[in-house]
């Protein structure tokens, strides 16, 4: 069967944006599990990742400080906790003391540096997928008889964007 690029695009915009997997999109839309494999490899071959797309909007959503965050607060909790249990400890020598210690503050260490180092490629994309959604934003809000016009374009150039960065 014959499927439109209009129907390519809405899977993308629906795996990419809303985060539905292939599996639900193809019952959803009565298309073979093998037709949306075969569309998310080609656009892979055509350098528009799905995948990267994905993670990329959804950290542009978020905002990259967000997700950082996150990660720091978890991390931090486990070491909060991780000292707890060290001090909770009266009969663990000083010296197994020190070491977990001199490990958890390497761990803090590389934490520190992943939050700060964001994939670059990531980092481009989410921050020009933030500022294209600021954009619909804005004429949704500003000039609401551009905004259908504008849709329209957003979602081809976001393909773009990911494409070029």
């Amino acid at each position: 069967m014959a499927y439109t690029d209009a129907q390519r695009l809405m899977i993308r915009s629906q795996y990419v944006h809303k985060r539905k997997g292939l599996d639900q999109l193809s019952k959803l839309y009565q298309i073979p599990m093998r037709t949306l494999s075969r569309w998310k490899n080609e656009a892979k071959e055509d350098k528009d990742d799905w995948d990267i797309a994905r993670t990329a909007y959804s950290i542009s959503e978020k905002g990259s400080a967000a997700v950082s965050i996150a990660f720091l607060e978890d991390f931090m909790l486990l070491a909060t906790n991780t000292m707890a249990e060290i001090k909770a400890k009266p009969d663990m020598p000083p010296k197994e003391k020190v070491a977990t210690l001199t490990m958890l503050a390497d761990a803090y260490s590389k934490a520190m540096a992943t939050a700060k180092k964001h994939a670059p490629e990531l980092n481009k994309i989410s921050v020009a997928l933030d500022v294209l959604h600021d954009l619909a934003d804005f004429a949704r809000d500003n000039f609401p008889q551009h905004a259908q016009a504008l849709l329209e374009l957003l979602e081809p150039f976001g393909e773009h964007v990911v494409k070029r960065y």
